[in-house]
Parts: C-alpha cells; sequence; structure tokens
C-alpha cells in the first residue's frame, strides 16, 4: 500500500527503507532532505499496519517534518525475518524507487543525514537531470562529538566530475549502463 505524496516540483526524490526500530532515524533523514520521500516500511503487522498509514512515521504522536511530500509504502514481512532471518533490501529498495514519481532518486540508508547546505546537491541533480549518463556519489562521513561534516558544493562537484571520467579515470558510466 502506498500513500501519495502528491507532486514532486521536479525535485529529486530520496528513496530509503526501514522497519519500526527506525522511526526517530527517519524523522532526522526527513528533517535533512528538502525535497520528496519515499519509504518502504517492512511490517510484521500489516493489516494493523496500512491502516495507521503514515501514523506509523510518528514519534510520541508528532510526525515527521514535512509529511506531505512522503510516499509511504508498506511492504508485508512474509516470514523474511522470522524464520527465515532475512532482510529483503532488494525487494524494499525497488519498491521505495518505485515510488519516487521524481526523475532523479538518491537511494540511502535511513539512517543518512544530510548535512550544510543544499546548494552543491542542487546543481548536482540539474547535471544529472541533463545528462542520464551522469551518476553522483555523495560523500558520506561518521558523526561524531555531535558534529556531521557536511559536503561541501566542491565535493559533490568532484565526485559529478569522477562520475563522467573528467577526473580520477571514471568510465562515465553508472552501475547499470
Amino acid at each position: 500500500m502506498a500513500v501519495d505524496a502528491g507532486s514532486t516540483g521536479g525535485a529529486a526524490c530520496l528513496a530509503t527503507i526501514m522497519t519500526e526500530d527506525r522511526v526517530l532515524a527517519f524523522h532526522r533523514l526527513a528533517a535533512s532532505w528538502p525535497w520528496p520521500i519515499s519509504v518502504a516500511y517492512l511490517s510484521t503487522e500489516w493489516h494493523r499496519d496500512r491502516r495507521l498509514g503514515l501514523q506509523l512515521l510518528d514519534v510520541q504522536a508528532q510526525p515527521p517534518p514535512e509529511a506531505h511530500r512522503i510516499v509511504l509504502s508498506v511492504v508485508a514481512d512474509r516470514g523474511y525475518r522470522q524464520p527465515q532471518n532475512l532482510f529483503p533490501f532488494n525487494l524494499l529498495r525497488n519498491v521505495a524507487v518505485e515510488n519516487c514519481a521524481s526523475k532523479t532518486v538518491l537511494v540511502a540508508d535511513v539512517d543518512f543525514v544530510l548535512g550544510g547546505s543544499v546548494g552543491g546537491l542542487t546543481s548536482a541533480v540539474a547535471e544529472v537531470e541533463e545528462d542520464p549518463r551522469v551518476a553522483v556519489l555523495l560523500p558520506a562521513f561518521d558523526v561524531r562529538a555531535g558534529q556531521a561534516p557536511a559536503p561541501t558544493a566542491e565535493s559533490v562537484r568532484l565526485t559529478t566530475e569522477n562520475s563522467r571520467g573528467e577526473r580520477g579515470g571514471g568510465n562515465g558510466r553508472s552501475a547499470s549502463g
């Protein structure tokens, strides 16, 4: 079951996966991401959870920031975790990506938090949309002493150039290309 967030406004959509124990992490992610988000939520109580919809993402009765931009897909756990002790990463990722209405999608872990300004990311998204052969890797950092180093516009630009083979010897192709 997907809950539609409406128009994306042409911005990149973030696709992520989660379970009930990652709701607080999702709030941090949602607070740091300025554009649409598609969530695939693995549920052991699918019949109950599909009725709850976006309320599944509440923390102490507080919805995530700007909940209107979130598309939630509740996916039934059909014995993946119990008894098989498996986690359907690919299934969930594919559901989240499929429910992004944006032309450009970033797949990220629910623990990802975008630091600093989105200016560099905005220009990288524009480059990707201009040339579908371009892929962008965002540098990720560990949080230390409450500080999360932010990707700079320069690091995003260099990463974009690397993906096109302009620097660092990349071949300009995505993993599927």
